[in-house]
């Protein structure tokens, strides 16, 4: 079969491949072998049987059942902070009776940051999902012996958790633990758990792992392994879990006992008391109709907010069991994150479009939980357009700030597709955004810039879609008429004038003069970016604003790497098409290799070309060359054209300039004088060579 045909088609490196796996699993069975050989009450024989071979570890922990592997990751992490958390308490304890609470006080930043820490252990059911604790800490003595207590046990704890769980399992481990009482890492395993493990209003969970928890736990394994890897793949978590919640079933039973007596007393689907099986029997057929009819209908969002509205008793039924469950069973996690967000989402509803940006941008509590649930349920259903925006666009954002600072501009501007999500979402959601539609809510006939601007763009518009040759007589029949000649030093006092007034009303609705000068280019701005960039050069440098704006907002970050930054940018503040450029060039050759980067197929094809018909001495050589590569003529030929074409150009606007009209009459004026004193200059000399007998 097809084993066969593999084996007959390996390839020399899949065989050798495959011979490699053999004898690692070889080696490490040995290996495992010889552990086990070690007694079980010999901890020490087998610690360090494990140094000497770490790569044991490693075999274990790539063959881990997944859970495993997530507790313990899980479980270490969480560890490592409460080391943290309490280090500060500590650090910051003061003498005096309530000195604990200084500790804490100084500590609460820290938990807030992460609220999960205490995740099965005693105290999981004191803090809030916002790290705060329900009861004030540090005001008894029991926080601070308890804390003294945990770092004592924490090297045996983190042994246990980090080394004996993830070899053993859970069961495995307990088991090793009572196997072995008088070993030191099982008395302050012990010794923790016996006086922390099952306190009320803890989570239990693996704290409490007692003896009679790890009997009743063998007893229940085979059939909670059957419920979560068989049943619940098979019909899905949340008929499995209602299946459980009301079956009669003897093992099922079990199960819920178990869950009820060692699951998360604090939330979780271990919560499986009586009243709340009678409560989900008594509203499941509603919550039926709800999920299964009602929402399919009419979509999430109207059917969450009938059900907050409505005041039918079994939607009253309804919310009260979800209030009650709903965040201990799971399946109606969305309801609990809609009833936690309520009264944000409310008040973010209420404000006006600008307003909800400038709010959902901050740093307050309700903002986040309101990010929180946007980034959870936003969907083609979702709120807002600004919510599924931002869920569409979070997995480009994410990358965008992982980058460094220096280089996330690079990549903004890159034109990758990921890149252009994230740029339409800066400008329509931005801070800049919303500036301009306050200054246009002001001045909403300003919308597209300003009068004078618009009259330009509508010249460059007509400009840009006629070809090369057509262009100069447009100049010469229109440009002023559209007021296109502001630029350069002559129209520094009208520029000024007409920038000031445009400030003046900015900065009179709260803007400072960068946001200002933004908007007051953005029309100019905007058109300067759909331009192909080899037009850009004469719009920018025929429209002052931009050509000022760019040169004063530009951060020279193209590539994120600050010498070649500055060698670009060096590059361009030489002339367009000058010798000096081209030296440039020869004396920074990683400029080059950048443009070379950036270079299309073609680009690159007819540089590589002219490269080595430039290495050819002039003569025979290059001609024998250029017959057989015919695209060297149609180039020179092609940059002759558009030198010409760009010549014509600045010649056209020149011309037509009347600022410059006087000035040519002045210098035609000039030249007229010049040419006759010319003449009789020369008339003068010629008549010393003029016989006298001519004269008379």
């Amino acid at each position: 079969g097809m084993e066969q045909y593999w084996k007959d088609n390996d390839t020399p490196a899949q065989e050798r491949k495959a011979l490699v796996r053999a004898a690692a699993f070889e080696y490490n069975s040995e290996l495992t072998a010889g552990y086990f050989e070690i007694p079980g009450s010999d901890y020490e024989g087998r610690s360090g049987y494990l140094k000497e071979h770490p790569e044991l570890i490693r075999h274990w922990n790539a063959n881990n059942n997944p859970a495993d592997d997530y507790e313990a990751i899980i479980g270490g992490a969480n560890s490592a902070l409460r080391e943290i958390y309490f280090g500060i308490v500590k650090q910051h304890t003061v003498p005096g009776k309530s000195g604990e609470a200084a500790g804490f006080k100084a500590a609460g930043a820290f938990l807030r940051e992460f609220p999960f820490i205490f995740e099965d252990t005693a105290s999981a059911g004191k803090v809030t999902a916002l790290g705060e604790w329900k009861r004030q800490p540090g005001k008894g003595k029991s926080s601070s012996v308890k804390a003294n207590d945990y770092l004592r046990a924490k090297p045996f704890l983190d042994e246990f958790f980090q080394s004996l769980v993830p070899r053993l399992g859970f069961a495995g481990a307990w088991q090793w633990i009572n196997a072995n009482p008088n070993s030191a890492l099982s008395q302050g395993v012990r010794g923790w758990f016996d006086k922390y493990g099952n306190q009320s209003g803890g989570s239990g969970g693996k704290s409490g792992f007692s003896s009679e928890r790890g009997t009743a736990y063998r007893d229940i394994k085979p059939f909670m392994n059957w419920f979560f890897d068989v049943y619940m793949k098979e019909v899905g978590e949340r008929k499995a879990w209602d299946w459980l919640e009301a079956t009669d079933a003897p093992k099922a039973a079990a199960m819920r006992d178990y869950l009820k007596k060692y699951g998360d007393s604090a939330g979780g689907k271990s919560d499986f008391t009586p009243e709340r099986i009678a409560a989900l029997r008594e509203i499941k057929p509603f919550m039926g109709w709800f999920f299964d009819s009602y929402m399919k209908k009419v979509g999430e969002k109207k059917a969450w907010a009938w059900l907050e509205e409505s005041d039918s008793p079994k939607a009253e039924a309804m919310r009260d069991y979800l209030k009650k469950y709903g965040n201990k069973t799971g399946k109606t996690k969305k309801s609990i994150a809609y009833l936690k967000a309520k009264s944000w989402l409310k008040l973010y509803f209420d404000m006006d479009e600008e307003a909800r940006g400038a709010w959902l941008d901050g740093k307050s509590d309700g903002a986040k939980i309101v990010k929180d649930y946007f980034d959870s349920y936003a969907g083609p259903h979702g709120n807002t357009q600004h919510s599924k925006d931002f869920l569409d666009s979070k997995s480009q954002r994410n990358y965008y700030f992982s980058l460094p600072k220096a280089q996330r501009k690079a990549w903004l501007n890159g034109g990758t597709a990921d890149a252009k999500v994230v740029l339409d979402y800066f400008k329509k959601y931005s801070r800049v955004n919303r500036v301009e539609k306050k200054f246009l809510k002001s001045f909403p006939k300003l919308a597209g810039g300003t009068p004078e601007q618009q009259l330009r763009l509508e010249f460059w518009r007509q400009y840009f879609e006629l070809s090369p040759d057509q262009r100069p007589a447009f100049v010469h029949g229109s440009a002023e008429k559209f007021g296109v000649f502001i630029y350069g030093e002559f129209g520094e006092q009208e520029q000024h004038a007409r920038e000031q007034e445009y400030l003046r009303r900015a900065v009179g609705i709260g803007l400072n003069k960068r946001q200002s000068m933004y908007l007051y280019v953005k029309p100019l701005l905007d058109f300067y970016y759909k331009l192909p960039k080899g037009e850009r050069a004469l719009f920018s440098r025929l429209n002052p604003e931009l050509e000022q704006y760019l040169s004063e907002n530009s951060d020279g970050a193209v590539t994120g790497n600050k010498n070649l930054d500055s060698a670009i940018e060096g590059y361009f503040k030489l002339p367009p098409e000058s010798i000096s450029r081209s030296e440039w060039l020869r004396t920074h050759p990683e400029v080059q290799e950048f443009f070379n980067s950036k270079a299309s197929p073609a680009e690159k094809a007819i540089r590589s070309v002219l490269d080595q018909y430039f290495r050819l001495p002039a003569g025979p050589s290059r001609e024998e060359y250029v017959s057989q590569h015919p695209e060297i003529p149609a180039y020179f030929e092609q940059r002759r054209t558009e030198r010409h074409d760009t010549e014509a150009i600045f010649d056209a606007f020149d011309t037509t300039d009347p600022r410059l009209t006087e000035y040519y009459e002045s210098a035609d004026d000039l030249l007229r004088a010049a040419e006759e004193k010319r003449r009789q200059l020369r008339m003068l000399a010629l008549k010393k060579f003029t016989p006298d007998a001519l004269e008379g």
